[in-house]
């Protein structure tokens, strides 16, 4: 760091504490730098189609394309 000496009398935990609050500054410098703006996340391509009360349909599908089912259950009480 900066090269001077710590007292001795100073516990540890406060010494960390000082030297991270000395470069807090620093830190939220290169935050503030950062680089540009953040990378955009690719457009998907396709989309999940859920299948609303059509039981042997969703069935044929997942059968069809050899893929899991998903059941979603709920209840209003």
């Amino acid at each position: 760091m900066t090269g001077r000496a710590w007292p001795r009398n100073l516990s540890p935990v406060l010494r960390r504490t000082t030297t991270i609050a000395s470069l807090a500054p620093v830190l939220l410098a290169a935050l503030a730098c950062g680089g540009g703006p953040a990378p955009v996340a690719p457009a998907v391509s396709h989309a999940l189609e859920f299948i609303a009360d059509d039981w042997p349909r969703g069935l044929a599908e997942a059968k069809g394309r050899r893929v899991p089912i998903f059941v979603e259950a709920w209840a209003p009480w």
